[in-house]
């Protein structure tokens, strides 16, 4: 982390002697010494921008807590490594990230907003909104062990909901899981983030898998092939028993195909009923989001918590 933060140091320092040279070079080009001043990339961004923490450190991509100077309103910024960025949308004649595509189209309250995003040297960095204080819904539990039911219901309604709305506009998130969906503290709300491993929705089939191993669905590891709307069915399955039974019921491959879905945790039938049909191993059978919003313990108490 410290290393990290030295690099944005480094860069401050060179927003400061630049600022200086700026001035410098406007006063030469008035005397028509030099008409062409030189541009640091992060400059802008560092300007606007107070860099302050690490939040996340990934194999393709880092998370920065900053703060917009101008209204010291929260952010995250979002580094990743052009090398890395696994497909691009072409938009206006451009190539931009699909994930900043996909991104940039949400506005839902339960979905963490893209503010703006940046190319810079090897890199596009996303500016995105930050709750001034959070914590990811994996340590949340953690915290507690497992979840109440109607915590975890407030949370998994909010969540179905970013899901719908994501549907809506053809998004297909492709990596649902506890570590990206981000609780605000302030305002109990959840929001789901991270679109790194998203893709366009479609009505054929995906041939590829880009999302967390232990949330994926058996007919990839069998078929090498799923459809998007029951492998997110089954992604929302897994999310709502890591909440309330506190751990993910499936381990690795083999169990993920072959393992009956048991219940570590003494939990109401109705949740059992619903947790049962989301984590059918045949996805043919899996509820629609329709039918998981409509289900019994969806609806109970969910305007009385």
């Amino acid at each position: 982390m410290t290393e990290n933060l030295n690099y944005f140091n480094k860069l401050a320092k060179k927003v400061k002697k630049t600022a200086n040279i700026s001035n410098t070079r406007k006063k030469q080009a008035r005397n028509g010494k030099e008409t062409t001043p030189q541009i640091w990339t992060l400059e802008t961004i560092l300007k606007e921008y107070e860099v302050f923490a690490n939040i996340c450190h990934g194999g393709s991509a880092n998370v920065y807590a900053a703060r917009r100077r101008s209204d010291g309103v929260p952010v995250a910024l979002k580094v990743i490594e052009k090398s890395k960025l696994g497909s691009f949308v072409e938009e206006n004649g451009k190539q931009i990230p699909t994930e900043v595509f996909l991104h940039k189209s949400l506005q839902h309250k339960n979905i963490i907003e893209l503010l703006e995003y940046f190319e810079c040297g090897q890199s596009i960095i996303l500016i995105l909104e930050r709750p001034e204080s959070y914590i990811d819904l994996f340590d949340f539990i953690s915290t507690q062990d497992f979840l109440s039911e109607n915590i975890a219901r407030k949370i998994f309604r909010q969540v179905l909901d970013a899901t719908v709305y994501c549907e809506l506009k053809d998004v297909f998130h492709r990596d649902i899981k506890d570590e990206n969906v981000i609780m605000d503290l302030k305002t109990g709300e959840a929001k789901l983030a991270d679109f790194g491993s998203g893709t366009q929705l479609h009505n054929l089939e995906y041939t590829e898998y880009e999302g967390t191993r232990s949330y994926c669905p058996p007919e990839w590891y069998t078929n090498q092939r799923y459809f998007a709307r029951p492998a997110t069915v089954w992604s929302l399955g897994i999310l709502l028993y890591d909440m309330v039974c506190g751990d993910v019921p499936f381990e690795n491959e083999e169990e993920i195909k072959e393992k009956e879905l048991t219940f570590t945790m003494s939990i109401s039938q109705d949740v059992q009923n619903l947790l049962t049909t989301m984590l059918d191993k045949d996805p043919q059978r899996r509820p629609t989001i329709k039918d998981i919003l409509n289900h019994q313990w969806t609806k109970d108490n969910k305007n009385n918590e």
